[in-house]
């Protein structure tokens, strides 16, 4: 994975390493997952984690989601919604045949309960609430969202995976939710807490049937079984890996990428780019209120010797000038 960083004048691109299983023919019924740790919520709602996130996009989803370029793409949606009024209203046709993981089919009814409390609980939600003039179900498989003025953000909003706007059934909303109903490829098939969550396939689900681009298009459903490990030391998801203990490990030491690809059983993969970690400064108190002691710091960070010694090689930082460096 990769990190962009800015430190004022200067940004960073930090790989992070994960492995996958060598052989393009991986076709295992179950799957051993080891993450970093555990989902402490099934509901991505009220969850900005990244774990929450990774855990939950098997089994709920949203009406928009991204692809492979990070533009908006219709999920649950039927397409991209029809935008009028100068950008105020945006009536989404919703997909038919969606059926939950309880056997009930998903209509406008669920979507607009969903998103109503996506504005009371999410923190991306609370954060437009007073944008949001009306959701209303205009007919049985059409929802639209009225606003008070235009806001180009909203799609994306929607279709982030944390703080996310995912489809509950109408009869499950509460302000806590602990029986998680979704309409995902798998299903939630037993917990035991800090030790797995195993997750089944969904039988009944209804897949996109455009060709797979990032987290857009068609969802496949290639093992019957993804059993989720917590493994919190990185060195113990590196031997699980290369031991055949677990068949994808994430978040791997960038130490570890030529053990990992002298292997015979795994292939490390970089993925590029990842995030932005800051070096935050305090402007409204203490000695970095002095935009000239600040302008020192920036000038005496070892920014490259700093990312050497956390990271190793070249191979997983580049430190480049612009606010949106390459990639």
């Amino acid at each position: 994975m990769k990190h962009l960083a800015r430190f004022t004048k200067k940004a960073l691109l930090v790989s992070v390493l994960l492995a996958i299983p060598w052989s393009p023919a991986f076709t295992k019924s179950t799957i051993t997952v080891a993450l970093i740790g555990e989902a402490d919520t099934f509901d991505p709602m009220i969850s900005t984690k990244d774990i929450v996130s990774q855990v939950t996009q098997h089994f709920v989803e949203t009406l928009y989601t991204f692809d492979s370029s990070w533009n908006v793409a219709p999920l649950l949606a039927v397409d991209l919604p029809e935008i009028s009024n100068g950008g105020t209203v945006y009536r989404i046709a919703i997909r038919d045949g969606i059926t939950f993981h309880d056997g009930s089919d998903m209509d406008s009814g669920d979507v607009v309960a969903s998103l109503n409390r996506w504005l009371e609980v999410a923190a991306r939600g609370r954060g437009i609430a007073d944008r949001v003039a009306s959701i209303e179900a205009t007919g049985p498989l059409e929802v639209t969202i009225t606003m008070n003025a235009p806001y180009s953000p909203l799609l994306s909003l929607l279709a982030f995976s944390n703080s996310a706007a995912v489809i509950y059934p109408e009869e499950i909303i509460s302000d806590s939710i602990d029986n998680i109903i979704g309409t995902g490829p798998y299903t939630i098939g037993e917990y035991v807490p800090d030790q797995y969550l195993q997750l089944v396939r969904f039988d009944d689900y209804v897949s996109r049937s455009e060709p797979s681009n990032g987290h857009a298009g068609a969802r496949q459903q290639t093992p019957d079984e993804i059993r989720i490990i917590p493994v919190a030391d990185p060195n113990t998801r590196v031997e699980g890996l290369v031991s055949g203990q677990f068949d994808f490990a994430d978040a791997l030491p960038a130490e570890s990428l030529e053990r990992v690809a002298d292997s015979d059983v795994a292939e490390p993969v970089l993925l590029r780019p990842f995030g932005w970690p800051i070096w935050a400064i305090n402007h409204k108190a203490g000695l970095l209120t002095d935009k000239n002691l600040r302008l020192a710091l920036q000038a005496a960070l070892p920014i490259d010797d700093m990312l050497y010694a956390a990271l190793g090689s070249e191979e997983f930082f580049l430190v480049d000038a612009p606010l949106f460096p390459d990639g």
